[in-house]
């Protein structure tokens, strides 16, 4: 039956992205109740969202998307670009307190840390459960 609706194992792959990233931003929104923040408190609030069990599996599929992508493989290098847009506009529409033309650069560098984070604890898991409170005392010194 998948052939009469996919041509092709990519074609395949791709819809299945696209379902996932829809069922995310569904969440995502669920998520974004109230005012946009700092960046500071935004990075701390995503990376305790990053880890719980609703957003947590999703995290680790885009992250192996990523990291396919990087390597050059098809589908994800398609796919990938889109994500990478998706979560850094969420992340820019989540911001206050910054000068407008500082949000992409603000939403990569915050994307950056998360998918690091990602990586960092599906290779070695619990490796990275020092950065959240780290953060915390680096960002309470400005």
């Amino acid at each position: 039956m998948l052939l009469y609706y996919f041509e092709t194992k990519n074609e395949l792959v791709l819809n299945v992205l696209a379902c996932i990233g829809t069922r995310l931003n569904t969440l995502l929104a669920q998520h974004s109740a109230g005012p946009p923040v700092p960046p500071a408190t935004f990075l701390s609030t995503v990376l305790t969202l990053a880890e719980t069990p609703d957003i947590a599996p999703f995290m680790t599929i885009w992250t192996d998307v990523i990291a396919r992508a990087a390597r050059g493989e098809a589908p994800y290098t398609e796919a990938a670009p889109k994500v990478v847009a998706n979560w850094t506009h969420w992340i820019t529409t989540r911001l206050t307190g910054i000068p407008d033309a500082d949000k992409p650069a603000c939403a990569a560098t915050i994307l950056s840390i998360v998918e690091g984070r990602t990586l960092l604890e599906m290779a070695s898991p619990g490796s990275t459960r020092t950065i959240p409170p780290y953060l915390e005392t680096l960002f309470s010194t400005f």
